[in-house]
């Protein structure tokens, strides 16, 4: 796999509707939420505030997204907005991590005190910011972190605002051996005012499976989000008022208010969905979503479909659990003919669900 994430943050209400772990401590309160995206939609507002007694109440609030499987060599692409001025520690503190299986950062992008990012192992070594960049509060900026677990010829690379050549070029540093399996953000604060930062257009990238250009850097990237407009050229699964389609297109989930379901193994339900918003352009990956629950016990399987070229092409059946709805998801690194994906056919494509068991 060469796209190991990308998350774009629409179609949720709480982070943890996409199987992000959010843990805040100490005395103070959590604003975490959906805000306006970079592009519309959604990003993921990180923010909190820590007591009012300043200096005496402290906030750590953490986010964090693992992924299928570890790798000793990852890219992070991420969109940063921050709302307020941020240094490397102390009353205000904010990082970008890449962690281990174990979930503890390995390396991280700060902040120094003049707004200049850079990478930190902890417990090892700094790396110098560039010179000539600052980050701007109330601006969106695209960071793309490059790190390489080999002991202490281990490396770090920076690129920002899809820039072709490197902010923080390759540099040595020692990262240690502990392979990495995901990513962490993190706020902390102390002085008694809301600090924080929105996330948006995150992708991941495992350097060390398949080829250029997607195990490499991506360039300052975006994830469109498509939802239903119509009936596709299967509708076998019922519902519950209305069309299929305008059962499953709501922008938040809402539970059992709009629905489809079957108990008909093998039934399918497509749909034409809306285009991306961009007009041309590489599109690295798909992912296909949808929530979904069983209703008894007994084993059910769910698989997305894609059709493409008047072919139904079936994803990876997934089993379901009983009770509250879950996200199911499916990256496509190659469309269902294995060739490149484009936005043409992004747009030309149906997406839908199938009954497997």
């Amino acid at each position: 796999m060469t796209v190991t994430l990308v998350e774009g943050f629409d179609h949720i209400s709480t982070i943890q509707q996409k199987n992000w772990l959010h843990s805040f401590g100490g005395m103070g309160d959590d604003y975490s939420a959906p805000a306006t995206g970079r592009h519309g939609g959604q990003s993921w507002n990180m923010t909190g505030q820590s007591g009012g007694i300043i200096g005496a109440m402290t906030i750590g609030s953490y986010f964090t997204k693992m992924w299928p499987a570890t790798t000793t060599e990852a890219i992070l692409g991420v969109a940063i907005y921050r709302i307020a001025g941020f240094g490397p520690g102390g009353n205000q503190a904010m990082s970008l991590s890449l962690v281990n299986a174990a979930g503890t950062a390995v390396a991280s992008l700060k902040w120094d005190t003049l707004q200049r990012p850079f990478i930190y192992s902890p417990g090892f070594a700094t790396s110098s910011p560039p010179a000539n960049f600052i980050h701007q509060d109330g601006t969106w900026n695209y960071y793309e972190i490059r790190i390489k677990i080999n002991g202490a010829s281990g490396e770090c690379e920076l690129r920002m605002n899809g820039a072709s050549v490197a902010d923080i070029p390759t540099t040595a540093m020692n990262f240690g051996t502990a392979a990495l399996g995901g990513i962490q953000f993190y706020v902390g604060a102390s002085n008694g005012a809301p600090v924080g930062f929105y996330a948006d257009d995150i992708y991941c990238v495992d350097c060390t499976t398949g080829s250029a250009p997607t195990n490499t850097f991506l360039g300052d990237s975006r994830v469109d989000t498509i939802y239903p407009t119509g009936a596709g050229a299967s509708t076998e699964w019922d519902n519950n008022g209305g069309s299929n389609w305008d059962r499953v297109d709501d922008t938040v989930p809402d539970g059992d208010t709009t629905i489809v379901a079957t108990n008909v193994a093998g039934e399918v339900d497509l749909y034409e969905c809306s285009d991306v918003t961009i007009g041309s352009g590489d599109v690295w990956a798909v992912q296909t979503n949808f929530y979904a629950k069983k209703q008894d016990a007994g084993s059910r399987e769910i698989a997305a479909v894609i059709r493409q070229g008047g072919a139904n092409y079936v994803g990876s059946a997934k089993a379901l659990s009983l009770g509250s709805y879950v996200q199911y998801s499916q990256l496509w690194l190659l469309d269902p003919l294995g060739a490149a994906w484009s936005v043409t056919k992004v747009n030309t494509d149906q997406f839908g669900i199938k009954l497997v068991t």
